[in-house]
């Protein structure tokens, strides 16, 4: 994505609009409050960027900040995550050749996994302040979460769902 303003070009327009600033105080003789508007202009820029995802991290996997994805599965990505936001990610029609282990993690959002049932899958994870609710239909709030489908066997082919959640909701449920 081709982004016009970027973290880098609002540091520069912050470093500018300082250098003006001083220059206008020490020319004129004016008493302007250069600290204050610095502070102010840098935290509306940084909200600004923060709004628009400008300050994502770097992951190896997916990522959704602030907004809403829907992922189908890519064999080369392991790691998926949500915060602040809402995704999904669609399990449905892909065999594994082997056992693949996914790593999920939920941060004040919503997670929805739509696995098939044809295919056998373990769901390990953590919750806190938060819900992390499987096929089963059973969930944890706070501690560790765990379901196994009555086939899974983890050396033959299937899923193994490594789940974090926190101040969020994931849910891992069949079509």
């Amino acid at each position: 994505m081709n982004k016009i303003f970027s973290g880098s070009s609002a540091v520069g327009i912050v470093v500018v609009l300082l250098g003006l600033l001083l220059l206008f105080r020490n020319v004129f003789n004016l008493d302007i409050p250069v600290f204050t508007i610095f502070i102010s202009t840098a935290l509306i820029i940084g909200g600004v960027l923060m709004i628009r995802g400008s300050f994502l991290p770097k992951w190896e996997g997916r990522h959704v900040q602030f907004g809403e994805s829907h992922f189908t599965f890519d064999p080369g990505q392991r790691q998926y995550n949500v915060q602040f936001g809402e995704g999904s990610l669609n399990l449905k029609g892909y065999k594994p050749d082997s056992n693949i282990a996914i790593s999920v993690e939920c941060s004040f959002g919503k997670f929805r996994i739509i696995a098939d049932r044809e295919v056998p899958l373990m769901i390990t994870g953590k919750a806190s302040f938060g819900e992390l609710r499987g096929p089963d239909l059973k969930k944890a709030s706070f501690g560790d979460y765990t379901y196994m489908s009555p086939d899974f066997n983890p050396s033959q082919p299937g899923f193994t769902i490594n789940a974090n959640v926190s101040f969020g909701e994931l849910e891992v449920f069949y079509i």
